[in-house]
């Protein structure tokens, strides 16, 4: 399912912290949204999924503008796996990984067989069967982060969105968790996601939109967006990129700056 906007904008006393978005994700992409410290990443992300209103622009999901879209359609529609996920109570893990069934249930009606083989299926993907029983406040902080990954696969939207979704994992299941994300996208799923990591944007993502001051700098092909000109003017740091043995994809290593004190 397609995703786009178009000259999106959000201001906050009279602060600019979007300027006129466009962007457009097809179905079974990535695209990674990269920029950095309040460049307005989460805020556009946050645009995109409904969560706020924007100033000016639409955004459009599967065609219909997000608007007009019950929250239940929304949630058919969009999983989203925040950065900092909380639970307010203490669930199992199984049921918050069943909650993301609840967009398909009526009111107060019990997940069904085909809900409960969704819920083991994610549970298995996302790597946390072995905490099915356990409470959830009792998980590290990337566990949890898995769990979130499980309940949005759970929810089986076209769409899938995340927020720096890597912050909390270690290497092994930082390459799992977006290994089974790209799998996914080999199977047609759309995927949006806010990156920190250049190098992770640039190994999985399609294409790669560059903000910073709100505004878009670039959109592209890692190869064509991640240049060591545009790295040095927007993140302020000189970097070499060399094309990937493997996979020919660009990745970006900062140079160090020997003698130099912070912020000169």
């Amino acid at each position: 399912m397609k995703l786009a906007a178009e000259d999106l904008s959000f201001v906050v006393n009279n602060k600019t912290l979007v300027d006129s978005v466009g962007l457009s994700v097809d179905s079974g992409q990535w695209l990674a949204i990269v920029g950095p410290n309040g460049a307005g990443k989460t805020t556009l992300l946050r645009l995109l999924l409904g969560l706020v209103p924007s100033t000016a622009g639409q955004v459009l999901v599967g065609g219909d503008p997000l608007p007009r879209l019950s929250r239940q359609e929304v949630a058919k529609r969009i999983a989203f796996v925040p950065q900092d996920g909380q639970v307010a109570f203490g669930f199992s893990v199984r049921e918050v990984v069943a909650a993301g069934r609840t967009p398909y249930l009526g009111r107060l009606k019990p997940p069904g067989p085909t809900d409960q083989e969704a819920i083991v299926q994610a549970m298995r993907e996302a790597d946390v069967t072995e905490f099915a029983d356990r409470v959830i406040t009792t998980l590290s902080g990337g566990e949890r982060q898995r769990v979130f990954l499980a309940r949005a696969f759970a929810q089986e939207t076209p769409i899938l969105a995340l927020d720096e979704p890597t912050a909390h994992l270690d290497l092994y299941h930082e390459q799992a968790f977006l290994d089974q994300v790209a799998w996914r996208r080999e199977q047609g799923l759309t995927v949006l996601s806010v990156l920190h990591d250049l190098n992770l944007a640039a190994a999985y993502a399609d294409r790669v939109l560059l903000l910073n001051g709100g505004r878009v700098v670039a959109e592209g092909t890692p190869t064509d967006v991640l240049t060591e000109a545009r790295i040095a003017s927007v993140f302020r740091v000189n970097v070499d990129i060399r094309p990937d043995e493997r996979s020919g994809r660009p990745t970006v290593t900062p140079r160090r700056r020997v003698g130099a004190a912070v912020g000169t």
